[in-house]
């Protein structure tokens, strides 16, 4: 989720929501980063703080203690994943409750039943985490793309059975991505859109641009493993 300002943030934290980390800039109006992060310490003195600041700021220097990294700005892309992810590192993904079966089948046992190999398409690091995650813990090893330009990279250099494909993406997005894969790719992937829109038109506009099935945001294991199941199935199948 996204804030404007450190008002914003503490409206957002004091809604009810549960967030694994925070990423805050150093400046903005009315309360900047060290005083955003004191208030947020005094709620919660466990969650990973992250903290963008321009160089030369001496009022820093006496409150490192509250946060677990401070940045650099301008923050290069793979220095902000590599700290992303060390502060994520211990986090599970908890399987859905009174679930069973999904249990069950959350296993590297998915991955050999249904070989595919699998590339996610999605920007937002704690997402990719997640989606990572979910499908290591099922046996599959999948690429990731942060954009679109970045999945037509991969997909030039690797032939992939699975896409699965984030509508939102900056410099290019899913839909663009995948129009450009559908006219022009010989080995054709299965894609299927990620987002968090669930109306019945956004559903339209992905099957429209060419892709071939649906997942909501925030993920759900089952709706997961249905598409897993779905298509490594149909990957199974000899071409006619």
């Amino acid at each position: 989720m996204l804030a404007s300002s450190a008002t914003n943030a503490l409206k957002q934290l004091s809604s009810g929501t549960k967030f694994d980390l925070i990423i805050t800039d150093m400046n903005m109006p009315e309360v900047d980063g060290i005083g955003l992060a004191k208030s947020i310490r005094k709620k919660d003195a466990d969650i990973p703080l992250i903290l963008l600041s321009s160089t030369g700021n001496e009022q820093l220097k006496h409150e490192m203690h509250l946060f677990n990294t401070v940045l650099t700005k301008p923050t290069k892309h793979h220095l902000l994943y590599k700290h992303i992810a060390d502060q994520l590192k211990d986090i599970e993904v908890a399987p859905q409750p009174n679930q069973p079966t999904i249990i069950n089948q959350f296993s590297k046992d998915m991955a050999e039943r249904y070989p595919m190999d699998i590339l996610i398409a999605e920007d937002n690091f704690v997402n990719q985490k997640v989606i990572l995650h979910i499908l290591k813990k099922m046996g599959y090893n999948p690429d990731v793309s942060s954009n679109g330009h970045e999945v037509l990279d991969a997909v030039a250099k690797r032939n992939y059975h699975l896409i699965l494909m984030d509508i939102q993406m900056p410099e290019m997005d899913g839909l663009e991505a995948t129009r450009f894969i559908r006219e022009h790719l010989k080995i054709q992937p299965v894609i299927v859109a990620l987002t968090a829109n669930a109306m019945t038109e956004d559903r339209e506009i992905c099957l429209n641009a060419g892709m071939n099935d649906y997942l909501s945001k925030p993920m759900k294991l089952n709706e997961v493993i249905s598409v897993l199941e779905k298509w490594g199935t149909a990957a199974k199948q000899p071409s006619n």
